[in-house]
């Protein structure tokens, strides 16, 4: 049976590897050309054949849905003599996809100076797994942000009510998606106060 199993969870996909499989369950060495069937479940169900034999000790599965949990197992077949001969199987191991990809940034970010405070509005983001938003603002003379706070997905608006009377400051915002732990989209386009 192949050993060292390992799984690599991406965004949509599970790269597989295995150590390549030398010798018969008696000990001698192979010496027909050994070939791999890759196994899986989902979420504990029977292991079922997926994709066609490979040659070599890796394998990437890109017919997965992010946050399922899969089970993967190797299964040695060795070609003797035109004839297909099933080896052992691997232990199982599991891997679960994670969402890696952030959402797009925020559009139409402005700020407005108001009695309360420097309001900041953006346009609602299209992307259907926003959890939220983050504001963050640096000063003028500044290379660095400073996060003001969170803001829920239904809400395009933050007021900024401790802002410098004497100070401009440069405003952006990012949208953060529903993954554990969230994917946090590009900063928009800075937005300061007209004056």
């Amino acid at each position: 049976a192949p050993e060292g199993l390992q799984a690599s969870p991406g965004d949509r996909q599970v790269a597989l590897s295995w150590q390549p499989v030398n010798s018969l369950s008696d000990g001698s060495a192979a010496t027909m050309p050994v070939k791999y069937q890759l196994l899986r479940s989902v979420g504990g169900k029977e292991l079922v054949k997926i994709g066609e034999l490979v040659d070599s000790t890796n394998f990437v599965d890109r017919q997965v849905l992010n946050g399922r949990k899969y089970f993967y197992a190797v299964q040695s077949m060795m070609d003797h003599e035109g004839e297909l001969v099933n080896g052992g199987v691997s232990e199982k191991i599991a891997a679960t996809p994670v969402d890696l990809t952030p959402p797009l940034p925020p559009t139409g970010v402005t700020a407005v100076r108001t009695g309360v405070g420097i309001k900041i509005f953006w346009d609602r983001s299209s992307d259907s797994d926003v959890a939220g938003y983050r504001v963050y603002r640096r000063a003028a003379d500044k290379d660095s942000y400073e996060s003001l706070g969170e803001v829920k997905p239904e809400y395009t608006l933050f007021v900024d009510s401790n802002a410098g009377e004497s100070v401009r400051y440069y405003y952006a915002v990012t949208a953060v998606d529903q993954s554990s732990p969230p994917n946090e989209s590009d900063k928009s386009r800075e937005a300061t106060v007209r004056y």
